[in-house]
């Protein structure tokens, strides 16, 4: 009886280890997952990399040309249909990228880039005001880095993949020209895959 339960538990932990290896994706699984998520990028690029989310325009007088005075940077107030907060903003990039990513993108979002002496290098793009007021830094454009590409996934290519990740090329397009074959990477993230590298 014990030889056949030894017998029984190496069966079980042999078919447990099979199961966490995982099924390897085909490149048809990976269009099917890769594809809504590059098109949700494109969304979430512009928030956090692009002119931002819609925001109140300053007015003419350029002596207090804001709603927000958060000196020495100014801030505008939200006019967002969709996000009407930081967690929404940051829920909705959650939804595209992994955790690990998204990490430092926070950090410089909405708490800027400054040195260990206190200097600030860039100030951040969306703050809650002292009256729970969502705002956008006026000058927020000024942070732009996005060329307009895109992506056409029938074109993805697999290269590589482990249990939690797969890395592949895929064509890249800007303005409609080519713009090159892109490497990019997703992740399990246990919720379901994110893009672990950027689309922009």
């Amino acid at each position: 009886m014990k030889k056949f339960l030894s017998v029984l538990m190496i069966f079980a932990l042999a078919a447990s280890l099979l199961a966490s290896c995982g099924k390897k994706l085909t490149e048809e699984e990976a269009k099917e997952i890769v594809g809504p998520l590059i098109e949700k990028s494109y969304e979430i690029n512009e928030i956090y990399f692009g002119n931002g989310i819609p925001h109140e325009e300053p007015p003419e007088d350029t002596e207090d040309n804001t709603v927000y005075d958060i000196k020495p940077v100014n801030y505008l107030a939200a006019k967002s249909d969709k996000y009407h907060a930081i967690y929404e903003l940051k829920e909705a990039a959650l939804e595209v990228y992994t955790e690990s990513y998204l990490e430092s993108v926070f950090e410089i979002t909405f708490e800027g880039i400054q040195d260990p002496d206190g200097n600030v290098y860039q100030y951040a793009k969306y703050i809650t005001t002292v009256t729970d007021d969502f705002a956008v830094r006026e000058d927020i454009e000024k942070d732009n880095i996005l060329s307009g590409r895109t992506y056409d996934v029938s074109t993805l290519k697999i290269v590589d993949q482990s249990r939690d990740y797969v890395y592949f090329t895929v064509q890249s397009y800007i303005d409609g020209e080519d713009a090159g074959v892109i490497q990019l990477s997703i992740k399990d993230e246990g919720a379901g895959w994110r893009l672990d590298s950027p689309t922009y």
